[in-house]
């Protein structure tokens, strides 16, 4: 996809995307831009701001309210860009009203928009799926009048996932950033945590704490002679069961600094095997550790949504030659 770029604005607000973003920078060439993190004060917030300082990127912070205090900043212009001259944006997340209309407002008439992405949720867009969530479905339809009504082109996509049936023009990312920085020298089975209080609520009989202990087990018999690796999730409140497993079975907990992409790559990690609850990490860390067994732990789930979800997700992981285990059936 040949894309001219003459000023960019991008608008981000999760680690993930972040790396996507800068991504999108290299791959195609962009030189004059404004990069706003819309995101509130927390982890996920000091880890994207080391990720810009890595890469020695200025930028502005905002907070992302309610809908409501944010649309009332953006009418009044209280949201701390003076220039609506932007030629083309980058949006992390096709979800986040706010940022949607962000970007509309400081877009040129007759402009371009590109997606990057947030996560599993890309696969929605990425093959024609609604994404069913009634709250977003509602102000996205502000968003959809605003921008036909300045012919902004929003039908771009930046993604480590391969489209199905999708109106979106994609472009693959293949993380090549982090692929060169990979420098494989520690090895070992390498856990990606959850958020470990959200799934302790949907789950239907147990706790997360009983799918580690099997993941644990199941890695002591498959990698006998492996060191062992846990990377809890950024947003995760860690039970002290989970430390204590660690103890027994002799688990290195390695806190995450920037996001575990870069994480591993930086720290010279060389992965035997990857295992996530569903983590897009499973995706992007494959391509850049392409030799590294990889799996996806299957949760089970309570709520309907939530377990298509996760089969949707697992399908998409087969066809990336993932396999998902069930400790359920076994």
């Amino acid at each position: 996809m040949q894309i001219k770029i003459n000023k960019a604005l991008i608008t981000i607000s999760s680690p993930f995307q972040c790396i996507c973003a800068l991504e999108a920078i290299r791959k195609f060439q962009i030189s004059n831009f404004k990069f706003v993190v819309i995101c509130n004060s927390g982890i996920r917030r000091q880890q994207i701001d080391k990720l810009l300082e890595w890469q020695d990127i200025e930028y502005i912070s905002i907070d992302s309210p309610n809908f409501v205090v944010f649309v009332k900043k953006l009418i009044l212009g209280q949201d701390c860009l003076d220039t609506k001259d932007y030629d083309f944006g980058i949006c992390g997340d096709f979800k986040n009203v706010n940022m949607l209309l962000f970007q509309v407002r400081h877009l040129l008439f007759g402009t371009q928009m590109m997606y990057v992405d947030d996560g599993f949720t890309s696969i929605y867009p990425l093959n024609n799926i609604t994404y069913e969530d009634k709250k977003v479905q509602r102000r996205y339809r502000l968003y959809k009048f605003l921008r036909c009504l300045k012919k902004i082109d929003d039908r771009n996509y930046f993604s480590i996932f391969k489209p199905g049936e999708t109106k979106y023009n994609v472009t693959c990312n293949s993380l090549e950033i982090l692929r060169k920085l990979a420098c494989n020298n520690k090895s070992g089975v390498y856990i990606l945590g959850t958020v470990v209080q959200f799934i302790d609520s949907i789950l239907p009989k147990t706790s997360f704490v009983n799918y580690f202990e099997s993941t644990l087990c199941y890695i002591r018999k498959t990698y006998p002679h492996e060191s062992i690796f846990y990377s809890p999730h950024g947003r995760s409140i860690e039970p002290d069961a989970v430390r204590v497993l660690c103890d027994k079975y002799g688990v290195t907990i390695i806190p995450s600094k920037y996001s575990v992409e870069i994480d591993y790559s930086f720290n010279g990690y060389n992965p035997v095997c990857i295992i996530g609850y569903g983590s897009t990490a499973l995706i992007s860390l494959k391509k850049i550790f392409p030799n590294a067994d990889i799996l996806n732990i299957h949760l089970p789930s309570k709520e309907k949504l939530f377990e298509d979800k996760n089969n949707m997700i697992e399908k998409y992981l087969r066809n990336e030659s993932i396999c998902s285990i069930n400790f359920d059936s076994i």
